[in-house]
């Protein structure tokens, strides 16, 4: 009989412990994750994805084009242009230029521009993919592969 209480006892404290919360170790950040644009997307899903600009809106009067920057502290661009020839170039880059046309579409990417005609761009891009990124809780942003590295070092 006291055997029987005893493993009474000793499931209630089981049950107790299993139920109690446990406070779990606040993440390191958010990662935002990877989008991909191309010509003709449009501006709200481009502002609504990757947020308030670093500069812009800029309106160029020359092309008639509204001209929006986005900027990262790390090669977080992916730019692809097709060439003439058929070809792909893919440049790495950390900032890219979205030119925005009167019906709020994209009409032209870059990530070079002319200081002084901006939607005058020597290297059109045709597609742009932003790559994942990690924010920590002092909202600096950091590849997520430089993140997962530097976590298995630490654990290692």
């Amino acid at each position: 009989m006291q055997a029987v209480g005893k493993a009474v006892v000793l499931a209630a404290v089981l049950v107790t412990a299993a139920c109690t919360a446990t406070r779990e170790p606040s993440p390191a950040g958010v990662i935002e994750p990877s989008y991909v644009f191309a010509i003709g997307a449009n501006k709200s899903d481009v502002l609504g994805m990757l947020g308030v600009p670093q500069a812009g809106p800029r309106f160029d009067r020359y092309s008639n084009l509204t001209e929006v920057t986005y900027s990262y502290p790390f090669r977080a661009v992916q730019a692809e242009s097709r060439l003439k020839d058929g070809t792909t170039r893919v440049e790495m880059v950390d900032t890219i230029h979205f030119f925005f046309n009167q019906k709020n579409l994209v009409e032209r990417m870059a990530f070079r521009t002319d200081r002084y005609y901006p939607s005058f761009t020597d290297f059109p891009v045709h597609k742009v993919t932003i790559l994942p990124r990690l924010i920590d809780r002092q909202g600096r942003v950091r590849p997520v592969a430089d993140a997962s590295h530097s976590t298995r070092q630490a654990e290692g």
